[in-house]
């Protein structure tokens, strides 16, 4: 994963704007024990080695996966407690949370129908086993999925979305991030200073 590090920043730094996003040092095996520790599961060794480089970003409001912030492992595992919390809370009153529109008190049925469409991810609203590593300061992000469906693989990245239906992302951590850099390397994302963000290079309107 020190390459990919080295193609990453290299790409950040071919941008013709100046792109101010600074990482902490790489995280220790005791932050990766922490973490596992918390959601009872193995991550996978790949998001580990990636990890070990750099701990996430040091300003979460600086975008550099689109409109996402690297999280170290320490907001990492403060998200997964609010959304345990909050989750927690959804099952003892889903009317409070999802509105008047739910008419029936059997939260599993209600979150479970036709929650997710992907067939690689479970269907449900949240899983304690979906590991957010990334933020868009609205609860959003990209995701390691330890808990699949029988399509899916155990390491797989999702988009998850709190309101929406998640998406698939890709198989691997690995080859995950490695996609986005190659689109990187490529110039198919540029750094935009008025979102703070990586865009698509051709949603800017130039003049």
């Amino acid at each position: 994963m020190k390459k990919i590090w080295q193609r990453l920043l290299k790409a950040l730094e071919m941008q013709n704007e100046k792109v101010a996003i600074s990482f902490h040092e790489g995280a220790t095996e005791a932050d990766f024990e922490a973490l596992e520790s918390l959601i009872n599961a193995k991550l996978p060794e790949d998001f580990k080695a990636f990890y070990r480089v750099h701990n996430g970003q040091t300003d979460k409001y600086v975008g550099l996966f689109y409109s996402c912030a690297l999280l170290p492992i320490s907001e990492i595992i403060h998200n997964w407690q609010h959304s345990l919390c909050f989750w927690q809370e959804v099952q003892q009153n889903p009317r409070k949370v999802f509105g008047s529109h739910v008419e029936d008190s059997n939260f599993e049925e209600i979150v479970r129908k036709d929650w997710q469409d992907a067939k690689e991810i479970q269907d449900t609203w949240w899983h304690q086993h979906w590991i957010r590593f990334t933020d868009d300061t609205c609860g959003d992000g990209y995701t390691l999925d330890l808990a699949p469906t029988k399509e899916g693989q155990v390491g797989q990245i999702i988009w998850y979305f709190h309101d929406d239906k998640s998406f698939w992302e890709a198989s691997s951590f690995s080859e995950w991030i490695e996609a986005y850099v190659v689109a990187l390397e490529k110039g198919e994302y540029v750094y935009s200073q008025d979102d703070a963000a990586f865009v698509r290079a051709t949603s800017l309107i130039r003049h």
